[in-house]
Formats: C-alpha cells, structure tokens, sequence
C-alpha cells in the first residue's frame, strides 16, 4: 500500500487538524502523512454523499452551503494552512463577477488571471523533478473550472441564436451568488482532483433538475457506484504488483542500457502504463462518488433506464484497444479534454484556422501542467502524431477507397490490432517527457531509443506532400479516363 500512496502522491508542505494523528498509520504504511491525507480526502467523499442523500430535500442554499464547508474542511485537512491559496482565487473570481458581470473583460480576467495564479503557485512551491501533490493539484482544477464558469455567464448575456448547441446546454443566464459560486468551486466530489463538470450541471443536480424523474434504475447508480470503486480496487492490485518491476529509475539503470531494442521500448512503454494508472485510480475513486450523490447523470438509454456516465474521465477498452492517437484523446482524462475543447479550441474560430487553434490548446494544456519542458513536448509531439494520423488515414482512404469504419471486419480488426501496439509503443516514448518531466532525464531516455519515433514523424511530413501530389495526380488522371467513358 505504501507504494501506491508514494506513487500516487509525492507530497510535500503543511496539513491541517494535527490532533487528528494519522503519522503513525503513515510510518506504519511507509509513506508521507500529507500523502495519505489526500487519499482518505478522497475517500471522505463517500460519507459527504450519504450525508447529502439525506438532506436532499433540503433548500438549495442549505446544500451549497454543505458544500461550501465540506470542502473547505477536506482542503484543510490535506494541504493545512496552503488552503488558503484556493479560497483567495475563488474570492477573486466573485469579485470580478462584481465589477465585471457577465462580460467579456470578465472573460479575459478570468483567463489571465487564473493561468497566472497557478503558474506562480507552480513556481513558488515546485521541490523536485517529480509531481508532487501540494495546494496547486485542487487550483488547477479550480483553473480551469472558473474559466469555463467566466464563458458560460458570458454565453448566457448573448442572443441564444448566436450560440451552438453545446454553448446553449451550458451558458448561465444570471451571475453566481457568492453562496453559488463558492458551493460550485469546493463540492467534494470533483475539488481534489475533477472530474470537471459545468455550473450548468451542478446547479441543476442541486435544484433537482439533472435527473429525470421518468427515468428506470435510478437506484441503480449506487451499484454502478460499486462497480467503479471495484474497478479502482483492481487497478490498485494490478499496480501493487507491476510497479516494483517497472519504475522510470529503471531506465536509468545500466542493465537496461543492455537490453536488445525491443526489449527496452517494450519496458518504457509499460512503465507509462504502469505509473498512469494511479491517474486512473483517483478518477474512479472520484467518479464512484459522483455516481452516489447523482451528479454524475447523463439522461436515458433506448429503454428509458438512467445513465450515470456524465462525468466519465476514462475508458478502458478505448485506451488499451483503440487503433488511433485521436482515441487516447477521447478516453483518458476525458473531462478536461472536453473542456479544453469547449472553451480553448472552438473559442479560437475566429482565427479561422484549426491548425492554430490545435497548437494554442495544446499550448494552454501544457502551461495548464506547468513550467517543466516534459509537458511542452509532450503535448508537441501528441500534435505532430495525432497530424500525421489524420494524413495517414487520408492516403489510405485515397488509395483504398475506404475509411477504417468502411473496412470489412477482418481487415478493419487488423488495421486495429495494428495502430494499437503502435500507438503502445509510441506513446511509451512520449509520455516519458511528462513522467520524467526535466531535460536533462529526457534526453538520456530519449538518445537510449534513438529518438525512433521522432524519426518516423519527420520521414513521413519529408514524404508526405510529395505522396499528396502523385494521389491527386492519380486520382485526377482516373476522374477524367472515367469522364471520357
């Protein structure tokens, strides 16, 4: 057990309520206290969404403020005095709603204001070349969280019929109240670590307007409530005994040196699994307390039972069996994602150029992570291979004249099994940066596989637009012998 708060947890800083002893549980479990304080922070959840099973009926300010002091209290208890820093920016975030309302300057602050904050955060208490869980893990997602809040007051002043659909599901037609806001930015289920979820959502699930009344199964979400938190357990076991055997120190190690070729990409990638799955561990642990409480709903299937997937941070089968870049995108830590998308990428329009609209999310993302170099080449090289995959699946539709959804299914199974140990082994390599985090420790991985899938990158954009011009030098010449018959 010591080793997963270890590895889940670098933690360093204050605590708070010091007469609550946990120390000697801590040494017994040979980690850090402030460590096992996030964990049973996390954990507290579950008796917070029991409590407010009861009190359901209650107003809804009554619920904000449940919320409200929960949250301030589990902050308190896992990062102590360092709690402050989060109720200082949320107390910004009211006062620029104040001057400011619903507009666009209000945008703006937000936007700058919070990215700077978190970034000095990141730059005042950074004390090692690993992640460590301080104050700055609750802010970043409070981060991006007020952002969104900003765009979605601001979505709700403009003429609906300007707005997309998604911004019609979300916008906010009046300002937060302070009990509103603070309720929204500290409910436990999502402050420690996400998952993120629009005030659109939150307000409604405490109005109790989220579930549909109509709905089969509700009751049913305590069980997939279960199923999650077993799914956190399995993970916990499965990391348990695989992280012994595959730690990033070990690729420092001369016997690894030593080892053929694809015996060291095949240990670097599975490193990347191995140590990701803490991230998986704390989402499921999150969302099974979504799922009790309810906030978690997302309407009905074709047969009218309710679905309690809405704030899904991550999808098993997709990330271990899908053959495309784009899929890692779509199934791990899918909340931000998604929020990146809505409020960065497609707010960018008016550049007019998705190209640019890609690299400035990319870049906000990786500032977003931190200061470390590992983020921005990271997110650098998940832009030049998620291009090339597109422009790869482009020539192989121009040539075969199918999409891979178009394929005949043992084809398409193989064109699968394919893209996916590729995309293993590649994303091993890449997210090396962002375990290992500085450049000095990169490069030494980095020069220790010969860089080989930085160089199937470069071969194929040197080769790529002269494949584009003999297609459509092809596909110009059988058009016109086609005409002609």
């Amino acid at each position: 057990m010591n080793q997963i708060i270890n590895m889940l947890y670098n933690s360093s800083g204050s605590v708070g309520f010091h007469f609550i002893n946990i120390s000697k549980l801590a040494s017994y479990l040979g980690t850090a206290e402030a460590g096992l304080r996030f964990l049973i922070g996390l954990f507290i959840g579950y008796p917070l969404a029991i409590q407010y099973i009861l009190m359901s009926k209650s107003s809804a300010n009554v619920k904000h403020a449940f919320f409200v002091i929960s949250g301030l209290l589990i902050n308190y208890f896992v990062f102590g005095i360092n709690s402050i820093y989060t109720l200082l920016s949320v107390f910004a975030t009211w006062l620029s709603f104040c001057l400011f309302g619903g507009t666009i300057m209000n945008v703006i602050i937000a936007i700058f204001f919070h990215t700077i904050y978190l970034s000095v955060g990141y730059a005042t208490s950074a004390s090692s070349s690993n992640y460590d869980v301080k104050w700055t893990t609750p802010q970043c997602m409070l981060c991006l969280r007020l952002i969104g809040l900003a765009w979605d007051v601001y979505d709700g002043l403009q003429n609906p019929e300007t707005l997309s659909e998604d911004q019609k599901k979300n916008c906010v037609k009046t300002v937060p109240t302070i009990l509103e806001l603070f309720g929204f930015s500290y409910c436990f289920c999502g402050f420690l670590s996400g998952p993120q979820f629009s005030y659109r959502r939150y307000i409604s699930f405490v109005n109790e307007e989220l579930i549909d009344k109509n709905a089969k199964r509700i009751r049913f979400r305590y069980l997939d409530s279960i199923k999650k938190i077993f799914a956190a357990l399995s993970v916990i076991v499965f990391h348990q005994i695989m992280d012994p055997y595959y730690r990033p120190n070990q690729l420092f190690e001369s016997s690894y040196f030593e080892k053929p070729f694809m015996l060291r990409i095949t240990e670097m990638s599975l490193i990347y699994y191995v140590q990701f799955t803490r991230y998986v561990i704390v989402w499921c642990i999150s969302e099974s307390v979504c799922m009790v409480i309810g906030i978690s709903y997302n309407g009905m299937d074709e047969k009218g039972n309710a679905k309690w997937n809405g704030v899904q941070n991550f999808k098993f089968r997709k990330f271990v069996f899908g053959a495309f870049f784009q899929d890692i995108i779509e199934s791990f830590n899918i909340s931000t994602n998604l929020w990146s998308g809505r409020y960065i990428f497609r707010r960018l329009r008016f550049m007019r150029n998705k190209l640019a609209s890609h690299v400035l999310t990319l870049f906000f993302l990786a500032v977003w992570h931190g200061f470390y170099i590992g983020y921005f080449i990271m997110f650098a090289m998940e832009f030049l291979s998620v291009i090339m995959e597109r422009q790869v699946c482009s020539v192989f539709k121009k040539l075969c004249g199918y999409s891979y959804n178009e394929l005949p299914i043992l084809l398409k199974t193989v064109v699968q099994l394919s893209g996916a140990i590729m995309k293993f082994y590649m994303c091993g390599f890449f997210a090396m940066s962002f375990i290992l985090l500085r450049w000095r420790r990169i490069k030494v991985v980095y020069e220790d596989v010969y860089y080989w899938p930085l160089i199937i990158i470069g071969v194929w954009f040197a080769c790529a637009h002269p494949i584009f011009l003999v297609l459509s030098k092809i596909i110009k010449k059988q058009f016109k012998k086609e005409k002609k018959e």
